[in-house]
């Protein structure tokens, strides 16, 4: 805990603690690069592995055989983009395209937030959904208009709503350098009301707050409003998540949990058992590996186990129609084809992953690129 105290407070004044954090995900980069170009065969292909059902819940994909495709990252990074690295053969081209705001449309869906979902039908994304719908935004566009507020709808969007709390949502922003999104004023009420709340249920946090600089303190109480607001605004979203944790803990005598999902298909919680700070299960009938589980987090495995199923039946639409898929990351699949085929191939695409399945009746966007490489 002190460690972890010291990190916060002094990790962005003292150099080696970000020298040596650095040097760790260089070295983690470079492998990266050099595990690809091992893998390059005779014909310049790059052999990968799979597993189609990694995660145990949500059924998602994960990586396999020592190299995690699904693990790229994002942006450059030391100089190098790994992402970049992968490229179409000459005469050919890269689709890429991705389900748009999925996990948030589906967290709707799941939730019965039809005055967002109605917005989704208008034609707005789901991050200027949330800013109409909850944060006040009756202007036109609001990603040119007031780009700090669409970033805080986007963020508050991606992160709040699977239960994160508002230290992890100020670390969130930290990290992506958007700290500027939490300096807005607050009232001597909303102070008092975070350190009544951290006071009650995260004591270890007030003697760090009470320490730190006044603009570190201005973050905190800022992340705290925000959170605390998505959770007030929010209260169907909310409701799922008490009344998962509600089921979950009243089975905690070695009961069961199963959650029918869109498509059919069961997610389970098994051998629910109540331990000395944490409710657990086992993933597998008969296994020995526990997990702890709570409301939000059963819910985060419904939302993103339906959008598992909803991509994978769109990549196999794909397949069917002719395309080569070469890969997949979670919502996003890239799809390799003929230069003189990509006007035809995109448009097809786009309308089978903007095509909601028999099942449910989401309303889906996509975004899709072409690329000689593979970008984000």
């Amino acid at each position: 805990e002190e460690c972890e105290k010291w990190m916060v407070m002094y990790k962005d004044k003292i150099n080696f603690v970000a020298d040596m954090q650095n040097y760790t995900r260089m070295n983690t980069h470079l492998k990266k690069l050099l595990t690809m170009e091992a893998r390059i065969n005779a014909e310049g292909r790059m052999p990968y592995s799979l597993m189609y059902f990694g995660a145990e819940v949500t059924g998602r994909w994960s990586g396999a055989g020592g190299f995690n495709i699904q693990n790229l990252p994002r942006d450059t990074k030391f100089g190098v983009n790994v992402r970049n690295c992968i490229k179409a053969p000459e005469g050919r081209t890269l689709i890429i395209c991705d389900l748009a705001q999925i996990e948030a449309r589906i967290i709707w869906y799941c939730a019965g937030d039809e005055e967002s979902l109605s917005l989704l039908r208008e034609g707005y994304n789901a991050y200027e959904a949330h800013a109409r719908s909850v944060m006040g935004w009756t202007g036109g566009k609001l990603k040119e208009e007031d780009p700090d507020l669409y970033l805080l709808a986007k963020t508050r969007v991606l992160q709040l709503g699977y239960g994160c709390g508002w230290y992890k949502f100020y670390e969130t922003v930290r990290t992506f350098g958007q700290l500027h999104i939490l300096e807005g004023d607050y009232s001597i009420g909303d102070k008092r009301r975070f350190t009544n709340f951290v006071e009650a249920y995260q004591k270890k946090y007030l003697a760090w707050f009470e320490a730190a600089d006044s603009i570190t303190k201005r973050h905190w109480v800022n992340a705290f409003i925000q959170v605390m607001d998505y959770r007030d605004k929010n209260p169907l979203i909310v409701k799922a998540w008490r009344a998962y944790d509600s089921e979950f803990k009243s089975k905690n005598d070695g009961g069961n949990m199963e959650i029918t999902l869109l498509d059919g298909r069961v997610i389970n919680f098994w051998n629910i058992r109540e331990e000395k700070d944490r409710t657990t299960a086992k993933l597998q009938k008969g296994g020995a590996r526990r997990e702890k589980y709570y409301g939000a987090n059963i819910f985060q495995n419904e939302v993103q186990g339906n959008a598992r199923n909803l991509f994978s039946e769109m990549m196999l639409k794909i397949d069917k129609a002719g395309y080569d898929i070469i890969l997949s990351v979670h919502d996003e699949v890239v799809v390799e084809v003929d230069l003189d085929k990509a006007d035809k191939a995109e448009k097809d695409i786009r309308k089978i992953m903007t095509t909601p399945p028999e099942w449910c009746d989401i309303p889906l966007d996509c975004d899709a690129v072409r690329s000689e490489r593979y970008t984000k």
